[in-house]
């Protein structure tokens, strides 16, 4: 059966945000340190000890001598701040239907503050109306030595004039003691990979306007994540990244093609390698992804200088990032809209690679799982954005006139259209024309 690579060898997506270029000056500022000593031998240590512990898949202890935190912070903060930022970037309605009146953010597992900041950084350059009606950020974290950390940045981030009139405040607490409340835009990082059962039912059960889940991009990772998925839908959240919103994907299209080998077009549903089979709510179908792949992304670690220079004395080169990724809207806060009629959205979950003059790349519609061809021939200004599309991105392809859907011949046509498009955009596009004009 023909999978989606595992994407180990192509660059990253494109995150369209950046970091300011004060930030370097501020990080060290706040940490008392200069460039110089980020790549002194004990600072470069740390990281390797971090590295080796996450490795070894028994989790880290930070109060090990060696686990020096300011090395963190320096390091893997901002090679993670970016994995927000590519989910924002492909979802922007969500910021301004949140920062439509006054709005908080929480950050669960927070560390020295890592999505905290990618937050802010995020909205004053993307939303600053969502900015000017944020009123607090919190960060819940067990680690007093992190959270004394995030207090030292908050104070130097907080004193800059786009963020004055923010209050930030951290608590030392596990989460299920400082849950958030229904109007923050609550971040789970790194905290949620093997939740339970009983604590997926406690996340689907919170009140919060908004929920981001991101976690390792491994194929265990993505797997123990899908019941969280799944009880967060069946409660009622819209899930707008990476699911496609939902409209014709309920049912694979593929499926009973004539002529059509089973298993060749379409994934069949996904069953969790570790657990029994479950059932899926009826508005989100089975995750197509097979038991054998997973649904990830990456970011450029190296987006900061500071991070490059560390990488380079440590002697780790490999600028890609990793990472699985939710995000979960609340019903009648987050728009999640549709696409537009006789159309279908897939989620792109490759690089576009090219064959015999062709564009070939992974997409996904929530139920189907394919792998789409552009030949050269059919290529014109209407589906241009299939092969201008970044990993991660959501297109909405209309079949032109008399075609069926693009998931029963694995291929576009010339009177197919492609659009890159946004499922956090209210905007009505049930009567939008779904063929070329003429």
């Amino acid at each position: 059966m023909n999978q989606p690579p595992p994407e180990k060898n192509n660059a990253p997506a494109i995150c369209d945000t950046a970091f300011p270029l004060w930030w370097e000056g501020l990080l060290l500022g706040a940490l008392g340190l200069d460039r110089a000593g980020t790549t002194a031998p004990a600072f470069l240590d740390a990281l390797r000890f971090f590295n080796t512990q996450w490795v070894g898949g028994e989790g880290v202890d930070y109060t090990d001598r060696r686990a020096d935190l300011r090395a963190y912070a320096c390091f893997y903060m901002p090679a993670n701040m970016p994995k927000l930022w590519m989910m924002l970037d492909r979802t922007p309605g969500l910021a301004a239907a949140l920062g439509a009146k006054p709005w908080r953010i929480r950050e669960i597992g927070c560390g020295p503050g890592t999505f905290l900041w990618a937050a802010l950084l995020w909205l004053e350059q993307r939303a600053p109306d969502a900015l000017r009606n944020l009123t607090g950020i919190t960060g819940v974290d067990r680690h007093p030595g992190f959270l004394t950390i995030a207090r030292r940045i908050a104070a130097a981030v907080t004193s800059r004039p786009a963020f004055r009139h923010i209050r930030a405040e951290f608590i030392e607490a596990d989460w299920h003691d400082a849950p958030p409340a229904a109007d923050e835009f609550a971040i789970f990082g790194n905290v949620l990979n093997e939740a339970t059962a009983e604590e997926a039912a406690r996340i689907a059960a919170l009140p919060a306007a908004a929920i981001a889940v991101i976690e390792p991009g491994t194929l265990k990772t993505f797997h123990r994540l899908l019941p969280l998925r799944d009880a967060l839908a069946k409660a009622g959240r819209p899930v707008i990244f990476p699911c496609p919103p939902t409209g014709e994907r309920a049912s694979c299209p593929a499926h009973g093609t004539p002529g059509v080998p089973p298993g060749t077009m379409c994934s069949p549903p996904h069953r969790h390698t570790d657990t029994p089979p479950h059932q899926f709510p009826p508005s989100l179908p089975p995750c197509p992804m097979p038991a054998d792949n997973w649904c990830h992304f990456a970011v450029n670690r190296f987006r900061l200088p500071l991070v490059q220079s560390m990488a380079a004395k440590a002697g780790r080169l490999n600028p890609r990032h990793n990472f699985c990724g939710f995000l979960f809207g609340k019903p009648g806060v987050t728009p999640a809209a549709g696409p537009a009629a006789g159309a279908v959205c897939w989620r792109t979950l490759s690089h576009l690679r090219k064959s015999n003059r062709s564009g070939v790349r992974w997409l996904c519609s929530g139920a189907c799982l394919r792998e789409i061809v552009l030949g050269r021939r059919d290529r014109n200004d209407g589906n241009r954005a299939f092969l201008d599309a970044e990993w991660g991105d959501l297109l909405e392809i209309s079949p032109g006139p008399g075609r069926n859907n693009p998931a029963k011949t694995a291929r576009l046509a010339e009177s197919d259209t492609v659009a890159v498009t946004d499922p956090t955009d209210p905007t009505d596009r049930s009567d939008r024309p779904h063929h070329p004009a003429g």
